[in-house]
């Protein structure tokens, strides 16, 4: 990656640069804990995380600045999903009762994570300083 970013960063043509990067996130725990469930995350398609400090980092090292952003995720969609299966292999249908009602506020839930920037992925413009 960074020589793709030192060929940028010579480039001065180049004002914008738009990224999409999985963050170090809730959906690791869960992926941790539910470890017999498919890990979409950190699944080895992705061979880095990112946090907000780290992108940040990043942008300051090849002369960039956040222009905007969007942070979403899907975490919490991930944890039903990985609770659902894990459920279904035990019958305890309390918990998975629980686990089913769960799905009218998986939205809302995830938009919490995603405004306080701790969501599975984040899609950022960086714009030359």
């Amino acid at each position: 990656m960074s020589v793709v970013m030192k060929s940028i960063q010579k480039n001065k043509k180049i004002k914008y640069i738009y990224v999409l990067v999985p963050m170090s996130s809730f959906i690791c725990v869960v992926e941790n804990i539910f470890s017999k469930i498919f890990n979409r995350h950190l699944g080895g398609g992705h061979t880095h995380l990112f946090t907000e400090k780290s992108l940040l980092m990043f942008m300051k090292k090849y002369s960039f600045v956040d222009h905007s952003a969007w942070w979403f995720g899907t975490d919490i969609h991930d944890f039903y999903r990985s609770s659902i299966l894990q459920m279904g292999k035990q019958n305890y249908k309390p918990l998975r009762n629980i686990i089913y009602n769960m799905k009218s506020i998986i939205d809302g839930l995830q938009l919490e994570l995603d405004k306080k920037k701790i969501s599975s992925e984040v899609h950022m413009l960086f714009r030359r300083k």
